[in-house]
């Protein structure tokens, strides 16, 4: 017969198989297999996490750039708008006292500002960033209003720009008529007999416009082209006139000269006058637009 012991978790004789022992340390490892991998694992998961927050975090942080940077735009580009505004309001007023024959060489400060902002709002990533944090009706009348802003300064320094172009050729052949009859009463002063009164007193016109004591600009120095018709043209031919001297030749043709002369003034304010309506209309419109816009841009920055 077999003798069986049982001592102490032995089965068998005492120099059998600790199994239990190895059971343990089998199972032991196996536990510690599975939770590295399960560690592994979850370090792996976390820095996917950690990973996808950080790329989050990086496209929130540019998306807000950008809507700073749209902002930032339309403030500046108003803030040129207005300075331009002020630069028209102030020639307005010496066109006012120059009996509507002043327009300047007046150039619009560039708008970089608002071409950038016109160049952004044609991103469609721009578009995207906005309308995912703000309401998408408030995004499309913001662009609807900067577009209308641009086509109507765009009108604006096209106008501008032909305008004085304009004005600059009126203003040239009214110079160049009256520097003609200038020299043509001259030369006629030199030729006629200086006993009549038509040669006293043209005589002394001249001698006045000659010497610089005929003033033809405003208190500020704004050059005023009726200022040349009122204290020297009128005085001309009413000096022929009043002498009564007007079946000389001489002084006939001159007499032409001079009306001819006076006659491109009525081209030159006729110029200025819808040149300055229009550019009014159109500072007008500007204005009413701004005005709709900065609701929805400074309750939004705020």
């Amino acid at each position: 017969m077999f003798d069986f012991y049982f001592q102490s978790g032995e089965f068998g004789g005492s120099g059998g198989t600790d199994w239990w022992s190895v059971s343990a340390t089998f199972l032991g490892s196996l536990i510690g297999a599975g939770i590295g991998v399960g560690g592994a694992i979850w370090v792996f998961k976390k820095g996917k996490e950690v990973e996808a927050q950080v790329r989050e975090e990086e496209k929130l942080r540019r998306e807000q750039q950008q809507i700073q940077h749209f902002y930032f735009l339309i403030r500046e580009s108003l803030a040129t708008i207005k300075a331009n505004f002020d630069g028209l309001d102030s020639m307005r007023e010496g066109y006012e006292k120059t009996s509507k024959t002043y327009f300047p060489k007046y150039v619009l400060l560039e708008n970089n500002f608002l071409t950038r902002l016109i160049d952004k709002i044609n991103q469609d990533s721009l578009y995207e960033t906005l309308t995912n944090q703000s309401n998408i009706s408030r995004i499309n009348s913001i662009y609807a209003l900067i577009d209308n802003i641009k086509m109507q300064y765009s009108k604006l320094e096209k106008l501008m720009q032909d305008a004085t172009k304009e004005d600059f050729s009126l203003k040239m052949k009214f110079i160049e008529s009256f520097q003609k009859n200038i020299n043509y009463a001259m030369e006629t002063l030199v030729i006629e007999s200086p006993d009549t009164i038509t040669y006293k007193n043209t005589q002394e016109i001249l001698r006045k416009y000659t010497d610089n004591e005929i003033n033809t600009c405003t208190n500020d120095g704004k050059v005023d082209f009726s200022l040349y018709d009122k204290k020297i043209i009128i005085p001309l031919i009413l000096a022929i006139t009043d002498g009564n001297e007007i079946q000389n030749k001489r002084y006939l043709k001159q007499l032409m000269q001079l009306k001819k002369c006076r006659s491109l003034l009525t081209p030159l304010v006729s110029h200025n006058e819808q040149a300055y309506l229009a550019i009014h209309d159109i500072k007008n419109n500007i204005e009413k637009t701004i005005s709709e816009l900065k609701p929805l841009i400074f309750n939004e920055t705020n």
